[in-house]
């Protein structure tokens, strides 16, 4: 059974949701704030791997590293805020 292709493309200036998008995305994620929280998971999670609790190490190492990579995750699976 042939299914059919989506492609979900980001918003460009004037289109719906644009403001949204580029407030969440362009200025929060991408920007200082985003770039100083990831910086600082990434930073609790070498502590806490350090230490010895690779639990809560690991998960807030990749979660840090997800954090960082997110712009280009969301153009990658197509999600449009």
């Amino acid at each position: 059974m042939p299914q059919d292709a989506l492609a979900v493309t980001l918003p460009v200036a004037g289109s719906f949701g644009y403001n949204v998008y580029d407030t969440l995305v362009n200025q929060i994620v991408k920007g200082p704030i985003g770039i100083a929280a990831s910086i600082g998971v990434l930073a609790y999670g070498g502590y806490e791997t350090a230490k010895g609790l690779y639990y809560v190490g690991v998960p807030s190492i990749l979660g840090g590293v997800v954090a960082l990579n997110s712009d280009s995750i969301i153009q990658s699976v197509g999600a449009i805020i």
